[in-house]
């Protein structure tokens, strides 16, 4: 993941750096994700990298580009500057290890099969907290023992990792095809094993395929269907017509505040009201049209609005038709129950299970733990997590993240950029004790956010708005490069603009405010939530000139 700052807002403000890469964001009509193409006046000429894997097998990953391997030995620091196989021994890569096993180390130590290091031992341990980076907590021994692995191509063959022990061990029958496994299994042609399972969603499957969501295989799709796991994710099964429909089919898949128009599958205001009785919360009936209408300011979380000024959260967000009023997140943990922090187009809001689900076209359970409590199970979509975000080498959930204060459950833990998901965002974890913000870097991978901007080759740090960031730095949208991890995070980057006006201030153009947004005359900045917003401002909703949400002190 190269990360690349491109322009806050849209609102006159020029882009510093060229978006790339693909970024991930939910539909606004319909209930579809789809996937934005950003593009960039200046084309790139090479192919942008972090790691040696992120190349072809004929190249290797240099200052994050990919070059041609010519074989020769490779400076290194670090392991990951190294090629596959390979480990930095005395300033060098080395495709031979220090050690293969702890016999070769010397007493107090052991070999550390990732690195094929001899590291110290700490003999006592209550969590994975307690141990060195590459080591994890043994409950049943109280000491750290050495991960063995992380994912299966660290095993040997017929092999698999098991993510929750970090341990080796036999895979299912030895395959070559799926004729090889029996009922229920596939076969990984990585691990050369049959394995259970096979996709999450219809983005796993290929052309003309969608994923059976009940057996977790990839399926061709049929001319007909007689269920709804005929259908891809997003529609259902017309059983009469026996073809897939999209929108709704009864009451129940529509926002609180609408009813289902069968013919069309689109969810409707009701109609036929008399009193206000007959009206959902934060609605009053119009006498004259007899059509129930939305009290502004009043429109509870969920519940179908036309504009931000009639949600109670100030947020009316298009993520369905109609939109519905969602109240802006900085992480999960201040959302409410079964509500978890969501990307919606690089603007975070707190969104209710039910509609997640409905949204993902997968059953999403949102679990009541916060950073650092137990988990077990899938890393992503985990129902034991507020987040739904599992750190399975941990075995503890994380959080999703703005700032390091959103970390200060656990001493010692920074708010980090991570892309291991499958979506770039920023989560909680132990500190690496990387670079800091404004440190010199050459490669993301030095710095303590995860985040070395482009252009600027300084560490950039996580913000809800700028006054998060140190003086001469204001908070912008940053955006992932890796097509495997598209999203967005919030990042401060250096100003090149000498403006220092506050929030609220009367102004005539971007650069007289320290954010570099004016708007309608008045300084305003990116926000989280509202407490990022001198009152009477509210953080609301608006598109910029991409198209792109984002939510502003207004």
């Amino acid at each position: 993941m190269s990360a690349v700052w491109a322009c806050q807002s849209g609102l006159g403000t020029q882009a510093r750096s060229s978006y790339h890469g693909l970024m991930s964001c939910l539909a606004k009509l319909g209930l579809a994700s789809l996937l934005l193409l950003a593009s960039s006046a200046c084309q790139e000429t090479y192919i942008p990298c972090e790691q040696h894997y992120n190349c072809p097998d004929d190249m290797v990953c240099e200052d994050a580009r990919c070059i041609p391997d010519d074989g020769r030995p490779r400076p290194c620091s670090l392991d990951m500057q190294c090629r596959t196989g390979e480990r930095c021994r005395g300033g060098l890569c080395s495709d031979e290890p220090a050690c293969s096993s702890d016999e070769e180390c010397p007493e107090g130590f052991i070999c550390h099969q990732l690195s094929g290091d001899c590291r110290p031992v700490q003999p006592l341990c209550s969590s994975n907290f307690d141990c060195p980076e590459g080591s994890r907590c043994d409950l049943a021994l109280g000491q750290c023992v050495a991960l063995e692995c992380i994912i299966d191509i660290d095993c040997g063959p017929g092999q698999v990792c098991d993510p929750a022990t970090a341990t080796c061990s036999a895979g299912g029958p030895q395959c070559t095809s799926d004729a090889d496994c029996i009922a229920g299994q596939r076969c990984d042609p990585v691990a050369g094993v049959c394995r259970a399972g096979g996709c999450m969603n219809d983005a796993d499957c290929g052309l003309g395929q969608i994923c059976d969501r009940v057996t977790g295989f990839c399926r061709n799709v049929s001319a007909g269907c007689t269920l709804d796991s005929d259908c891809p994710a997003g529609s259902w099964c017309d059983t009469g017509s026996g073809t897939c429909k999209t929108g709704c089919r009864n009451d129940a898949d529509c926002p609180t505040g609408t009813v289902c128009e069968t013919t069309s599958g689109a969810c409707l205001p009701p109609s036929g009201c008399t009193d206000d009785e007959q009206c959902p919360d934060g609605y009053r009936c119009d006498q004259g049209s007899g059509q129930c209408e939305a009290i502004p300011g009043q429109v509870p979380d969920g519940s179908a609005c036309v504009a931000n000024a009639d949600c109670d959260s100030a947020n009316c967000v298009p993520i369905t038709e109609p939109a519905v009023c969602l109240s802006p997140c900085r992480s999960s943990a201040g959302c409410a129950p079964n509500h978890t922090c969501v990307e919606i187009t690089s603007a975070w809001y707190c969104l209710e299970e039910g509609l997640y689900s409905q949204l993902l076209g997968i059953n999403v359970n949102v679990g009541s733990g916060e950073y650092g409590q137990a988990c077990s199970g899938e890393a992503v979509f985990n129902p034991y997590c507020h987040s739904v975000i599992c750190h399975t080498n941990l075995g503890i959930c994380t959080s999703d993240c703005t700032t390091n204060n959103d970390c200060n459950r656990i001493a010692g833990s920074i708010c980090r950029v991570n892309t291991e998901t499958g979506i770039m965002r920023s989560y909680c974890f132990p500190d690496p004790g990387l670079y800091p913000m404004g440190s010199n870097c050459d490669s993301d991978y030095y710095c303590a956010f995860n985040v070395c901007l482009a252009g600027y080759y300084v560490c950039s740090g996580g913000c809800c708005a700028s006054r998060d960031c140190p003086a001469g730095w204001s908070c912008g949208r940053i955006q992932s490069s890796d097509p495997y991890a598209p999203g967005f995070a919030k990042g401060c980057v250096p100003n090149d603009w000498t403006g220092s006006l506050p929030v609220g201030s009367a102004c005539t153009g971007d650069t007289a405010c320290r954010s570099g947004m004016c708007l309608n005359g008045s300084c305003t900045d990116l926000c989280c939530t509202d407490a990022d917003c001198p009152s009477p401002m509210r953080c609301s909703m608006i598109e910029d000139d991409n198209n792109l949400a984002l939510t502003i002190c207004q």
